[in-house]
């Protein structure tokens, strides 16, 4: 039976008064964590083969490939990008055959350190490389692979994120993965890559965690079960939508917003506030405030699906605003970490660091005084919060690691989605990956 996504509502309260007010609302779009399946997909790789690759780093890269190799099959492309000021398509799109595996295993064992970084004409070569498929499978990814500055081609991520969207436009759509290996290599810019390329940031701080963020991401693409998923508010009589806490997914419209892709056994939560009117009558009624519209392409069946829920709100004028919807509160939390994540960010890549610190304490308080601080939810936030507070204490460690940090954090929590194997996002598939690389090696 083909996957289909699930879409539900929540309210902040179960019921609120009669006079106007704000409130909290709530989205969830669930796809089933059931076997489905898998769907072809075609992956690009590009490798960053600059000569600080040397060494560790290139050998866990090129073992990493190899594993994925092993991992795809006669229906799956594969096309190799390598970089340094040159760059070369070292291997066309072509179909995992057992022999074309052991032809581009081959090609993988040859890669060399050279020279500079060319990121941004190496990430729109493979953008064209995509663009140009001839019979393209549903699901189709970049994986880019790095460790250094870009100091050669477009050196601004405002300038790179700016010449990828001519290029994102495909009939089928690709997602890009960054992959930061180390203390050197720009995050800001490989975090905005991603975002811009509906994927996720992974930072690898060392050389053996190459193996657990790549079989996070394999895992994922290998279980795509939904794909530009666009989710749609429209407010009903006597409402208005104030705001949707979504900063990673990409505004189209004052109230619709587009998702990207989700994988078997994924949840995404929206939240967004609305502004309800008083309302005139005296008696307790249910009140239809929004209808939430989802559409989305079916990667099991191959077909566009769609689905609508309207949330609705009870108003009485002895209503009870003492207990929250823990679900939802929950989901405030974490909106208002990712947001306190990236507010500290802005600060300390302008070298206020001191405000930075400031708006990651405030957050902790804020942990700290919720009611669910003795539970697991916010005392991993908690954890973390101290860790970025550490990594702040000067500029060069900040540098070093914590601005890697803060955006691998964001990323994550903002897109509810797993950039290392341990985290709580992580999906069974990501986790069977992991497992299956660990036993081959």
């Amino acid at each position: 039976m083909a996957q289909s996504l699930q879409l539900s509502t929540s309210t902040e309260y179960n019921e609120i008064p009669l006079e106007s007010r704000d409130l909290y609302v709530m989205a969830t779009i669930n796809a089933p964590d059931v076997e489905v399946e898998r769907t072809p997909i075609d992956v690009t790789c590009v490798i960053d083969r600059s000569g600080s690759m040397a060494g560790d780093k290139m050998n866990l890269v090129k073992d990493t490939l190899t594993f994925m190799i092993d991992q795809l099959t006669d229906h799956d492309n594969l096309a190799l990008i390598i970089f340094d000021d040159v760059i070369d398509t070292v291997l066309e799109f072509t179909k995992m055959t057992q022999e074309n595996r052991t032809k581009a295993k081959d090609i993988v064992k040859k890669i060399r350190d050279r020279n500079s970084t060319n990121i941004s004409d190496a990430l729109y070569k493979a953008l064209e490389v995509c663009k140009n498929r001839v019979a393209p499978n549903d699901v189709g990814s970049i994986l880019l692979f790095t460790d250094g500055q870009a100091n050669a081609g477009l050196t601004s991520s405002d300038q790179i994120v700016a010449g990828m969207d001519s290029l994102m436009t495909m009939n089928k759509p690709v997602s890009v993965f960054t992959f930061g290996f180390g203390s050197d290599h720009d995050a800001n810019m490989l975090r905005s890559v991603a975002e811009a390329g509906n994927g996720l940031y992974y930072y690898v701080q060392k050389t053996d965690e190459i193996a657990q963020a790549f079989s996070d991401c394999l895992g994922g693409l290998l279980s795509v079960t939904a794909q530009n998923i666009k989710l749609r508010i429209d407010p009903l009589e006597g409402v208005n939508i104030k705001a949707i806490h979504s900063s990673s997914y990409k505004k189209l419209s004052d109230n619709e917003i587009r998702i990207g892709d989700l994988y078997s056994g994924e949840s995404k939560d929206i939240i967004f506030e609305v502004t309800l009117s008083a309302v005139t009558s005296e008696q307790p009624h249910l009140q239809n405030i929004v209808v939430v519209n989802l559409s989305y392409y079916n990667v099991q069946n191959k077909k566009l699906d769609e689905v609508k829920v309207t949330a609705s709100i009870q108003r009485s004028s002895a209503a009870n605003t003492d207990k929250k919807n823990e679900q939802v509160d929950k989901q405030i939390i974490r909106v208002k970490q990712a947001e306190a994540l990236l507010r500290s960010r802005i600060a300390a890549d302008k070298g206020d660091y001191e405000g930075a610190r400031n708006i990651l304490n405030s957050q902790k308080a804020f942990l700290e005084e919720s009611e669910y601080r003795e539970g697991d939810y916010c005392q991993k936030m908690a954890f973390e919060m101290n860790d970025l507070i550490s990594d702040m204490a000067t500029p060069q460690l900040y540098a070093q690691q914590g601005n890697k940090k803060l955006n691998c954090n964001w990323s994550a929590l903002s897109n509810q989605r797993s950039n290392a194997i341990d985290s709580e996002y992580a999906t069974k598939s990501k986790k069977r990956m992991y497992k299956k690389y660990s036993e081959n090696k």
